[in-house]
């Protein structure tokens, strides 16, 4: 008989759970099974100190680059060297520990704010560092880009002071016109400011074009819409979600017309009108009993571009704050994993391109960031990329990472124990091992036999006995599969007792 480990969801009880409630270092694959996930490979040189915020660009000559901000810096990557140049204004700046850069493209505008420094500007082809975007910007924690206006939120200026349920938008086509509020100046401009009274909390993230509004405002504890009118309203803000918002700003992804986050009581998708919940009955308590409540707020998140699969990195308890855990989410598939490795920080990026004679400058092939067959050497390829523990920029690209995923837990005989006497595992390549789990009672530990290897025509004998079974597969790290299906398992009834 066939057992099949089903989708990630350790909410539900192990016992007929038409999912599994361990599944490691795996991608949700298809509908009814797993693939391998690659490990990060380090491809460029360290920043000075763990990244708080990324973002990739393409110039019209094909050219890339990446942007990068630590607590003190804002750095450069360009094509041609996996070193990051520091692009940092004279005297630097003062991320706090807690908190993000943000960064958006507009134009040959790399625009780049923290909250705590006035919102930078990078000019591509032009600048050699960032400076202050305008002397009359209000500085912003959030920003994004809204039919043609840099958005700013949770603001600060040094008339009103900090404002955190308030944005503020520039002129019209200008991200760099900010004329006083309520003046001519203003009116012709299209620029103005809305503040966001009542229960909403401290705007938390902003995002543009989406499916069925302009944008929308993310609050601790609302979602709101926002669209382009047009003079004299400019914009129209309507609440959207007035049940819950976001205190993870960094979870907020977009895919697409939609966003993915994380709310206080779970995980969510937002497409502009409404929001559904993704984690509800699956991952949801997992998510709580493993993330440190301390660091909670600091959980990352990113989309493959390719694969479409959505990451979510956090702390875990004993962590010291380190982002050590990820969740998975393919949301076409609506089927979760969970990742044994953190993240700093994810990114859409593109690769780099290289010249073979360009190769030298990372050693022998031994030391090469990438497998010379990795998209990372074409350039222009456009990859999920992430920041490391060691502060570097990375690709999955890696040796597969070693991967266990646990079938559901049932009754192989209606009212009867069992005895397992062989295992084969259902997977297309790799070196899998076969564990089998029993118990004969709900109350009881599961008693885990040995990891058995296959042999030369695929058996992996085993000894168990009880009343319900579970089987677990395993992949050795650097192992070469594309497709984990399940156990097929040799058994037959011992009583009824």
């Amino acid at each position: 008989m066939i057992i099949r480990p089903g989708e990630f969801a350790p909410d539900q009880a192990d016992f007929q759970n038409m999912g599994s409630s361990n599944v490691v270092n795996v991608l949700p694959l298809t509908s009814k099974d797993y693939g391998p996930l690659p490990s990060l490979a380090p491809y460029s040189g360290p920043l000075a100190l763990p990244c708080q915020g990324a973002v990739a660009y393409q110039d019209a000559s094909g050219n890339n680059y990446v942007f990068a901000g630590d607590a003190h810096s804002l750095y450069m990557l360009q094509s041609g060297s996996p070193a990051f140049t520091n692009v940092s204004k004279s005297g630097g700046y003062n991320t706090p520990a807690n908190g993000f850069w943000r960064f958006c493209q507009y134009g040959l505008y790399i625009i780049a704010t923290n909250f705590a420094d006035n919102v930078q500007v990078f000019t591509i082809g032009t600048s050699t560092l960032f400076a202050d975007l305008s002397s009359s910007a209000p500085r912003g924690a959030q920003a994004a880009i809204i039919r043609n206006f840099l958005v700013l939120g949770n603001t600060y200026d040094t008339a009103n002071g900090a404002k955190p349920q308030r944005i503020w938008w520039s002129g019209l086509g200008d991200p760099t016109n900010w004329p006083a509020p309520d003046t001519n100046a203003a009116y012709a401009a299209e620029s103005d400011l809305q503040d966001l009274f009542g229960y909403y909390g401290h705007v938390t993230g902003i995002v543009g074009d989406l499916g069925t509004s302009d944008g929308a405002i993310f609050c601790q504890r609302a979602v709101i819409r926002i669209n382009y009118d047009g003079a004299p309203d400019i914009f129209t803000i309507l609440p959207a979600e007035n049940v819950r918002g976001t205190s993870s700003p960094a979870s907020i992804v977009q895919l697409g017309a939609v966003v993915y986050y994380r709310a206080d009581d779970g995980f969510y998708v937002f497409d502009g009108t409404t929001s559904m919940p993704i984690g509800f009955q699956k991952i949801d308590n997992f998510f709580l009993k493993m993330a440190d409540p301390a660091y909670v707020n600091q959980i990352v998140g990113g989309a493959d571009p390719i694969s479409k699969v959505i990451y979510w990195s956090f702390a875990t308890q004993g962590s010291n704050g380190l982002n050590n855990a990820t969740l998975i989410y393919h949301p076409v598939l609506q089927r979760w994993s969970y990742a044994a490795f953190g993240a700093q920080y994810f990114l859409r990026a593109l690769s780099f391109g290289y010249t073979l004679d360009q190769l030298d400058q990372f050693g022998t092939l031994d030391t090469l960031p990438a497998s010379l067959d990795s998209p990372v050497w074409t350039g222009g390829r456009l990859q999920l990329a992430a920041f490391d523990s060691s502060n570097r920029m990375g690709y999955f690209s890696g040796p597969n990472l070693a991967a266990i995923v646990d079938t559901s837990e049932d009754q192989l005989f209606a009212g009867k124990r069992a005895r397992v006497t062989n295992a084969k595992p259902l997977t297309d390549g790799g070196a899998p091992t076969v564990s089998i789990g029993s118990r004969d009672r709900l109350v009881d530990a599961v008693n885990w036999g040995p990891a058995i290897p296959m042999d030369e025509i695929g058996n992996a004998f085993q000894r168990s006995d009880g009343r319900y079974h579970r089987a677990r597969i395993q992949q050795p790290a650097g192992a070469i599969w594309q497709h984990l299906i399940g156990v097929d398992v040799d058994a037959r009834a011992t009583g009824v007792r």
